[in-house]
């Protein structure tokens, strides 16, 4: 969700519903449900993957190159509830922390493969599969294809020469 200015760990409430679905009936605010709200637990406050915005005008050497990273809130929803409902008694929930971030160097790391073994280990290393060979190029020994055609004359027949 955008970023709401809330700390981890808290419960909040969202009154802004469009649409609640109970039991195969669909109640439709226009714009909003009236008495409705979300009960929500935030998980984490962070910021998107960075968005590269580049702006470029042909022949006039204009290039503009600009980053943004959107920040949100991640919440996890605990009731939905009707106009005149209320949040029944809080349960033992098993509380799922928020999976944390990998940087670009993590993830790197885990997608390299692994080093060979140190000398004087007993480990054998891990062998990796053969890369596929690149096909070669073809060469061709023929001959060029046909001579370049005759020029086309350039001056025109004179009255004497026709």
């Amino acid at each position: 969700m955008e970023k709401l200015t809330a700390e981890v760990g808290s419960t909040i409430e969202v009154t802004d519903v469009l649409m609640l679905a109970d039991d195969g009936s669909i109640l439709t605010g226009q714009p909003l449900v009236e008495g409705a709200r979300v009960v929500a637990e935030v998980l984490d406050q962070g910021r998107d993957p960075k968005v590269v915005v580049f702006k470029y005008k042909n022949k006039t050497r204009y290039r503009r190159r600009r980053g943004h990273r959107q920040p949100f809130t991640r919440l996890a929803i605990r009731n939905i509830l009707k106009a005149g409902e209320t949040a029944p008694a809080a349960e033992a929930e098993v509380q799922t922390p928020a999976r944390p971030r990998r940087t670009t160097r993590q993830r790197a790391a885990a997608a390299a493969p692994e080093a060979p073994a140190a000398k004087g280990t007993t480990e054998a290393p891990a062998e990796q599969p053969a890369a596929p060979a690149r096909p070669r190029r073809r060469t061709t020994t023929t001959a060029p294809a046909t001579p370049a055609a005759p020029r086309r004359r350039t001056t025109r027949k004179t009255e004497s020469e026709e």
